[in-house]
């Protein structure tokens, strides 16, 4: 652990995880939280404004000094004298995101960055990697018993289907979205810490290193003037000289975004096992042979998701218009972006398109070949008819005429006399012949213009065998 050195100003180390959770009920509104309790009031008036389009917290605990601790080099876990305070709260995002994730509030009593970085580094690397335990009990496990206690429900619940993986039954520790804040809001008179001490911070590289791979994104609203300053990279942001409105606007806008990037990774995740399951399940191996039924449930799900990814995911970029300062909208449209979240976004929005595309294409070949079916099956109904007709009227027309009491009718003379009744039996032939003269007329043309085709394919048949 760092030594106990001269310090200079708090600092705060905000550490945002995702997790595998989501809550759909209502939220504590007793519950305050947030980077200070005692925050501008109008963050609280936001809150109760936009209380349906932002994080609410759901659940909180608060811990002291010794509760918290870190792993150390030989595998034990310490605590940092440092720590003033510490604090683990659950949020929820709004409907229909939903998405539960935490945030591990720590203060320090740092010394000087520009003088000793080392126990601000040494805290981010290990809330980062997760080697945190809180009343003796892993970081993981603790977020997951705080969600629980407030009836957060697994993300995705399959009721049937295989795993993402083979091996993967089911979904332990913590996800990879996170991101982290280091904040100082009062430097006391001290130098702000350099250019090369915050590089160091966000990427964990130290001098010499070189300058394209570490260009730090600073958003336009927070460096407005030169006793603030704040930059963004994909997993830390660093911010100095900032009001507490603004630091409260960061930390809502980075949940906002670790819980969509989250959700977009479960979006993800089920579309593949969607489409990995039609393929091992459902998909035919030869060609013609798929059935519409098939198709059913991917069809169905594909648009559950495509639902779910627009306005969980997509739509989630206007929470920095809902913030009330200026300031915080140029960090949110940086932080979308370093994240890759609208990139990522876009390219599975495609990847839906381009299935919802291919489904329709398999959905048009199976209602050809069940529209040649139909037709076959209409043919074969007309010759049903027509042999029907053929049987039925001739032998009517006879039973009907010999059946009658009239002078054309003798007793004496029998039934089968063709030279005596060849005009009633001439007729009943006529009446044969007119069901097969009418199915000629219908499909004789069509089957003499086919003729040369079907010959050809029975040649090529012929030649294969």
């Amino acid at each position: 652990m760092p030594e106990e050195v001269s310090n200079a100003y708090p600092v705060q180390v905000v550490s945002i995880y995702a997790t595998h959770r989501r809550f759909s009920g209502r939220t504590a509104s007793a519950l305050l939280g947030g980077l200070d309790e005692s925050a501008d009031e109008r963050v609280d008036d936001f809150r109760k404004v936009f209380s349906d389009q932002v994080p609410n917290l759901i659940n909180a605990r608060r811990m002291r000094r010794q509760d918290i601790r870190f792993k150390a080099p030989d595998g034990t876990y310490e605590e940092f004298r440092e720590i003033l305070s510490a604090k683990l709260e659950i949020y929820a995002l709004p409907f229909p995101a939903d998405q539960v994730v935490a945030a591990l509030i720590v203060n320090l009593d740092s010394p000087d960055l520009n003088t000793d970085p080392s126990l601000t580094a040494a805290l981010l690397k290990l809330c980062a990697d997760a080697d945190v335990r809180i009343e003796d009990v892993d970081l993981a496990p603790y977020i997951d018993g705080l969600a629980l206690e407030v009836h957060a429900v697994p993300a995705i619940e399959r009721k049937s289907g295989p795993p993402v993986s083979e091996h993967q039954t089911e979904v332990t520790g913590l996800p990879l979205e996170r991101h982290q804040l280091v904040l100082i809001g009062d430097l006391r008179g001290v130098d702000p810490p350099h250019e090369d001490v915050v590089r160091r911070l966000i990427y964990r590289v130290s001098p010499p290193y070189r300058p394209e791979f570490t260009k730090l994104r600073q958003p336009d609203g927070l460096n407005q003037a030169t006793s603030t300053f704040g930059a963004v990279s994909p997993a830390i942001s660093f911010l100095y000289g900032h009001s507490d409105d603004v630091e409260q606007s960061v930390f809502l806008t980075t949940v906002q975004a670790v819980g969509t990037a989250s959700r977009f990774q479960q979006i993800w995740q089920e579309a593949y096992r969607q489409v990995s399951r039609f393929q091992t399940d459902n998909q035919e191996k030869e060609a013609g042979k798929q059935e519409r039924k098939d198709l059913e449930i991917l069809a169905d799900e594909m648009g559950n998701l495509e639902l779910d990814l627009a306005f969980s995911v997509e739509t989630a970029a206007d929470l920095g218009l809902r913030i009330p300062s200026s300031q915080i909208d140029s960090f949110h449209e940086d932080l979308y972006e370093v994240m890759q979240i609208r990139t990522r976004a876009n390219t599975v929005s495609q990847m839906f398109i381009r299935l919802g595309g291919s489904i329709r294409s398999e959905l048009t070949a199976i209602e050809s070949r069940e529209s040649q079916k139909e037709e076959v099956r209409r043919l074969r109904s007309a010759v049903a008819f027509g042999a029907l007709s053929f049987l039925v009227a001739p032998v009517g027309f006879v039973i009907g005429f010999f059946g009658i009491n009239s002078s054309q009718i003798h007793p004496g003379t029998s039934m089968w006399n063709w030279h005596y009744y060849h005009w009633a039996y001439t007729a009943a032939i006529v009446l044969a012949l007119v069901p097969l003269l009418v199915f000629a007329f219908l499909y004789g043309a069509d089957s003499v213009r086919k003729w040369p085709i079907l010959a050809l394919r029975a040649r090529e048949r012929g030649r294969r065998s």
